[in-house]
């Protein structure tokens, strides 16, 4: 009786593990960032009209934020063809991060030759980003040097950045540079600022947290203080004054504690105060818990407006997991082409599900160039798929220069296979390291016969992988 309860029950939960996950509605969620983004806008519509370009652009992204309709992108092109630069500025970012990366790009590049300071330095960092994975010094770029030769604060900030090592008054520079009235509007640059600054110089970073929060910098009212003098009721009094950066840290400490309503909660604030990171949690906690794709892209696209590729590699995976990879595709495509790996691992599984081997090839190889050990896993999976014995030997050597005895095992092994017993022994010296004759994969002497038996074993997996062809 007991076996025939304990099966029933069995089956049940098997049954109701396949049951699809009821959507809920949560668009009241995005009405209330909404609302409190719309009643930005026209303070913001009156201050582009009197010239002030950061106003043009915080309006044109919040007004298609919003409401990303026909009607909203006429109304902004218009204004982009009566010669608003700014708001041709937000059309042609928008057009990069959802995939025309080239002819985002080019218009970007446009725009900054006729003198636009914001496409100038959007194109610095991405050049930054280009530059980030392939572990070589940072060069002060062209796009950065122009912008900040235009009177444009942000890029002589991030120009800065790059040449610390070489300016003994670096943080004495980016101190003044802060101050410019038009610097403290953008939350997440103030944000960057403080954090560059307190791994050289704590105290400075939060003298100057201290200045700017009584200047009208609330985001960086929370990071005037050491981590031992912040209570809860400190961290929720700054929530509700407008720190974006402190109804995240509620929010994240009402998650620690299960308590999922109320973090969603003050995540909201921080996303309704322009707090990126806020907005992202919202979006994956909608999709994760209450299966709304459609109000989580609501949210993925104000990323979209406002923070240049955050908000592509979240369409990218919401798209992914939903199976459309023809829509995940192009924002893949977007944070990969600024050379971050994981978009191009993501990008490699999308054409690997979708059968296309030669492309998936291609893009797990990238990620695997980029230093991703996951991306050189993959490329020797797919390559061993596809008979590629030369790419999977390459991929693998890449990840045993990653640390990963795996793959320097795995090396060992086929580099015997292809008949080359040194390159497979230099394989196995390489994954051991200082761990020789401590284990048993690691032998003291490093002879031919003993190397071989010890690779045998990986061997006989590639062999199995090879027939999967």
């Amino acid at each position: 009786m007991y076996r025939s309860l304990i099966l029933l029950i069995i089956f049940i939960s098997a049954c109701a593990s396949k049951i699809e996950p009821k959507k809920v509605d949560s668009s009241s969620l995005f009405k209330y960032v909404a609302d409190s983004l719309e009643k930005r806008l026209p303070d913001l519509k009156i201050s582009c009209d009197n010239g002030d370009q950061y106003a043009c652009v915080d309006y044109a992204q919040y007004y298609l934020s919003i409401e990303s309709s026909k009607a909203r992108h006429e109304e902004i092109q218009k204004g982009c063809d009566d010669g608003n630069k700014q708001f041709c500025h937000v059309l042609a970012k928008e057009e990069f991060n959802r995939g025309n990366i080239s002819t985002g790009e080019n218009k970007l590049e446009a725009l900054c030759n006729s003198g636009e300071p914001f496409s100038c330095t959007f194109l610095g960092r991405n050049q930054l980003l280009k530059e980030m994975f392939k572990r070589k010094p940072f060069k002060p770029n062209s796009y950065l040097k122009k912008a900040c030769a235009l009177n444009f604060p942000e890029a002589c900030v991030r120009l800065e950045f790059q040449i610390a090592t070489k300016r003994k008054n670096y943080v004495e520079n980016i101190i003044k540079l802060a101050h410019d009235e038009k610097l403290m509007r953008d939350i997440a640059l103030m944000d960057l600022i403080f954090y560059s600054l307190a791994g050289s110089s704590p105290e400075k970073a939060r003298e100057l947290a201290a200045d700017l929060c009584a200047k009208g910098v609330i985001n960086l009212c929370y990071r005037k203080y050491k981590s031992n003098e912040l209570s809860i009721a400190i961290i929720n009094d700054l929530c509700e004054s407008g720190s974006g950066e402190a109804c995240y840290a509620m929010g994240n400490i009402e998650r620690q504690n299960r308590n999922t309503d109320s973090s969603l909660q003050n995540y909201l604030k921080g996303c309704s105060n322009l707090h990126t990171r806020s907005c992202s949690e919202v979006s994956s906690i909608i999709e994760r818990e209450r299966y709304d794709y459609e109000t989580s892209s609501k949210f993925l696209n104000l990323l979209v407006q406002t923070r240049d590729t955050s908000g592509s590699m979240g369409f990218g995976t919401s798209y992914h997991k939903q199976k459309n990879f023809n829509q995940a595709i192009p924002y893949y495509e977007v944070v990969c082409y600024l050379n971050f790996p994981p978009g191009c691992f993501l990008l490699a599984k999308v054409y690997d599900e979708l059968k296309k081997i030669d492309e998936a090839i291609k893009y797990s190889d990238l990620a695997c160039r980029y230093n991703f050990l996951d991306g050189c896993k993959l490329n020797t999976e797919l390559s061993l798929k596809a008979d590629n014995t030369e790419e999977a030997s390459k991929s693998l050597i890449e990840g045993c220069k990653l640390k990963d005895f795996e793959s320097c095992l795995r090396s060992c092994s086929l580099e015997f296979l292809n008949g080359e017993p040194e390159k497979g022994i230099n394989s196995l010296k390489s994954g051991c390291g200082e761990l020789i004759g401590t284990r048993k994969e690691c032998p003291a002497s490093f002879d031919q016969k003993q190397v071989a038996q010890i690779c045998n074993k990986s061997k006989n997996q590639i062999l199995r992988d090879l027939a999967k062809k």
